[in-house]
């Protein structure tokens, strides 16, 4: 499992931390003042509230509207069921796996999936792949943000949020992005970054069940 922790100097703008790869979740230290914390859980998360066409890991989705597309790491049913046309509930996608149709890197040159219809593709779909065919309805997709005061609250802002960093098309260097608010400034922050090694993500089991088939709590 990759791991990087360090210091950053905070400067009051949004800075861009390249560690070599995109971490799956970060957390921020006030080593300065201890007072708050800021934890991010980069893959996205896009709430299906409609799906008529089972998803696997590894396949892609296409936004009729936006035209951008993402690679599903692993599918969680909160709620009906596929057969039924009524399945609710998360697509876990990859932050470096969202793009927008023409295939154009890095992921933070791509598009945004938008609330709308999606389609469903076994694999990377192209510019002219139709995104079309209501395979299941979406909302616009997030990265879960959580900053720790006085009390939780969650990140709503992208200068609150620490976001994945994939880097220049030409560099490709990776890690992730304090916003400005986070990158308080003058604020010595510590760092922690980990990641799933490859194949180590994937659908998670509880008491024996696949929670991708199953509403378990």
């Amino acid at each position: 499992m990759p791991v990087r922790t360090g210091f950053i100097h905070g400067t009051g703008a949004a800075i861009n931390v390249e560690i070599g790869f995109v971490p799956d979740y970060v957390k921020i230290l006030d080593w300065t003042n201890g007072n708050i914390v800021t934890e991010a859980f980069m893959q996205r998360v896009v709430v299906f509230t409609s799906m008529s066409k089972a998803i696997v890991t590894g396949n892609w989705i296409k936004g009729a509207t936006s035209g951008a597309r993402a690679r599903v790491n692993e599918v969680i049913i909160d709620s009906g069921t596929v057969a039924g046309g009524d399945a609710a509930g998360w697509l876990i996608c990859d932050a470096e796996e969202i793009g927008d149709e023409s295939g154009a890197a890095p992921a933070s040159d791509h598009g945004t999936l938008q609330t709308e219809t999606a389609q469903v593709h076994t694999s990377m779909p192209t510019a002219s792949a139709s995104g079309a065919t209501d395979d299941l309805s979406i909302v616009v997709d997030t990265e879960l943000c959580i900053t720790t005061a006085a009390a939780v609250a969650t990140a709503t802002t992208a200068a609150a949020q620490v976001n994945a960093y994939t880097g220049t098309e030409a560099t490709r260097r990776k890690g992730f992005t304090l916003g400005a608010t986070v990158s308080q400034d003058g604020v010595l922050l510590f760092y922690i970054a980990l990641a799933n090694d490859q194949g180590m993500g994937g659908v998670a089991t509880v008491l024996g069940n696949d929670q991708n088939n199953a509403t378990i709590w």
